[in-house]
């Protein structure tokens, strides 16, 4: 029932897959984001987890899943993972702040649905991999970007947000 894992990661320095999904877990020890390697990290459904570390040498992480966590910020390092694709949001109820997104030039799906957010930062528009974005139940969103260079957006879900409820599906026609 440990809400807080011991500082071991920084040895683990092959480690791939890192899946903690419905622990109890707190935070995690600041070498995790020393984890080189590492291409999934999974912590969803993981209740009590408030906090994510900056990812300082996360360079080759993928997929991250957050989702019904009590997270309430994320680190402006995310902005700059360039290999992220993946990061699911999803149900984080706390969450109202977004950072901006920088460097990721591979990413293609963003799960924000149920969460507090109130504004998404501008350079979202400018994710030119952006595939998917999930927006379902965001009621406290006031402002949306302009979709400037998101030419493979195929799905835009607004279901229940403040502006509108409906959803669009977006795909460039060739």
């Amino acid at each position: 029932m440990k809400k807080k894992l011991p500082d071991c990661f920084a040895k683990m320095r092959r480690l791939r897959r890192l899946d903690m999904r419905g622990t109890r877990v707190k935070e995690l020890p600041s070498s995790i984001g020393y984890l080189e390697s590492l291409e999934s990290l999974y912590l969803s459904g993981c209740s009590h987890f408030e906090k994510f570390l900056e990812m300082v040498k996360m360079k080759c992480l993928r997929e991250l899943r957050l989702d019904q966590t009590a997270i309430k910020e994320l680190p402006s390092s995310i902005g700059y993972l360039e290999s992220l694709e993946s990061l699911n949001l999803w149900d984080c109820s706390r969450l109202e702040k977004f950072p901006e997104m920088v460097k990721m030039k591979c990413f293609r799906e963003l799960h924000l649905g149920r969460t507090a957010i109130k504004e998404l930062p501008s350079s979202i528009g400018y994710l030119e991999s952006l595939e998917s974005l999930n927006l379902l139940s965001c009621s406290h969103l006031e402002k949306f970007p302009e979709m400037v260079k998101t030419k493979f957006l195929k799905e835009l879900h607004l279901d229940g947000t403040c502006k509108t409820r409906e959803k669009f599906n977006f795909s460039e026609k060739g």
